[in-house]
């Protein structure tokens, strides 16, 4: 490799270095919409969706009819290159906001501490919101295994009242 290209090379490197993942990510972003087919009308619903979170408001917005809006949004959200997008740009928002799940849970902590005298119901609401967060609000799984039984005596004990 002659020394031009060297060179070439490693400013091409270093400038790689300099990049910040916030630029890494808009512009991973950006490619995933470039890359996509999707209509006009799709790109519209996808600019309304990430407003609220609303399929069925977004496919108004986005003029599709207000008799079938709920169902044209959720087929819109089905769609693999819909979907895409609409992670992309959430990644990219979080990003730029920098909002990641660790800091929601340390300010909703910073919430139950403040309000727990003034609003009770602020504070019960953001333990509720951690809960659902770490998944603590899903049923432990347990498996129970049974030896020594025959196959008809264990359908006999599960059917038995």
């Amino acid at each position: 490799m002659g020394k031009n290209k060297l060179t070439e090379l490693m400013a091409i490197m270093k400038e790689a270095q300099d990049e910040t993942v916030e630029q890494i990510i808009i512009e991973e972003s950006v490619i995933v919409e470039k890359n996509k087919k999707i209509t006009g009308k799709q790109s519209l619903f996808i600019e309304e969706y990430l407003i609220d979170l609303n399929a069925a408001r977004a496919a108004i917005a986005a003029g599709y009819s207000e008799n079938n809006a709920a169902a044209a949004g959720f087929r819109n959200l089905q769609i693999p290159a819909i979907s895409e997008i609409i992670k992309a740009r959430k990644n990219e928002t979080a990003l730029k906001l920098n909002i990641t799940r660790e800091s929601i849970l340390r300010d909703l902590e910073l919430i139950k501490a403040g309000n727990f005298d003034e609003n009770p119901s602020a504070t019960l609401k953001a333990i509720e919101i951690q809960i659902k967060m770490l998944g603590l609000n899903e049923p432990e799984k347990t498996e129970t295994k049974i030896t020594g039984l025959s196959l008809k005596d264990m359908i006999r004990f599960t059917t038995d009242d």
